[in-house]
């Protein structure tokens, strides 16, 4: 059994190559340069967007591939996480539940937002010391949702960080290790044993009487 290696362009072709595929298992290598392709591609597309922003046309292309390219990386992020989880043992529910964690602490803060909002009439009467105390009450709200979120993302980030499990699991095989197909070999003959000898040997017949034992066994009969 050997450990194999995965190149930066392995990485990003497999990942493409799997974008939907959220069986399996993907090691470290290959999660991580994905994440530093993501992070390239996105800064290149956003500079470009800058450098384009006086130029007719150009602004809305490039809006719209930044937008595709947002839609496309986040679901290729999705499967890999998906299939970096599987590698360390884990269920890739446990990145689904951050997901769907996000979305809900998100409608959370803007429904706080919206009835803080509705309580206040006229914003502009109220007193200084009153907006804090408000303000403070609010962010008191979110501090254990947001606290328990953090740890929840921490623990994700080390897991995504550890080492692929030994050998297969549940989820397939480990993609650092490779075995080779093992080729039969002949087996070796002793020398001065060969089996031609042998075969020779046990074929040799035996020839029990001489012709002169023959001879003389037809002049016994005669004299009879």
């Amino acid at each position: 059994m050997t450990t194999t290696t995965m190149s930066f362009s392995e990485a990003v072709k497999n990942c493409f190559s799997k974008a939907v595929t959220f069986t399996g298992r993907s090691r470290r290598s290959e999660f991580w340069y994905w994440q530093l392709f993501s992070f390239i591609v996105s800064i290149a597309i956003a500079v470009t967007s800058n450098i384009t922003a006086n130029l007719p046309v150009v602004p809305s292309v490039i809006g719209f591939s930044l937008f595709a390219w947002n839609i496309l990386s986040w679901l290729v992020s999705f499967s890999v996480s998906v299939r970096r989880l599987h590698d360390t043992g884990h269920s890739g529910w446990w990145y689904g539940g951050y997901l769907i964690a996000g979305i809900v602490f998100f409608i959370w803060i803007i429904v706080e937002i919206v009835l803080v909002a509705v309580d206040i009439p006229n914003i502009e009467a109220i007193e200084a010391a009153d907006a804090l105390r408000m303000v403070i009450g609010f962010l008191g709200k979110l501090a254990i949702p947001y606290i328990i979120y953090f740890a929840y993302g921490i623990l994700l980030l080390v897991w995504m960080c550890t080492d692929s499990h030994a050998g297969a699991n549940k989820y397939g095989k480990n993609p650092k290790e490779y075995i080779p197909e093992t080729i039969p070999t002949a087996a070796a003959v002793p020398v001065g044993n060969s089996p031609a000898e042998t075969t020779t040997a046990e074929i040799t017949p035996i020839t029990d009487h001489k012709p002169e034992d023959n001879k003389s066994e037809g002049n016994y009969n005669q004299e009879i």
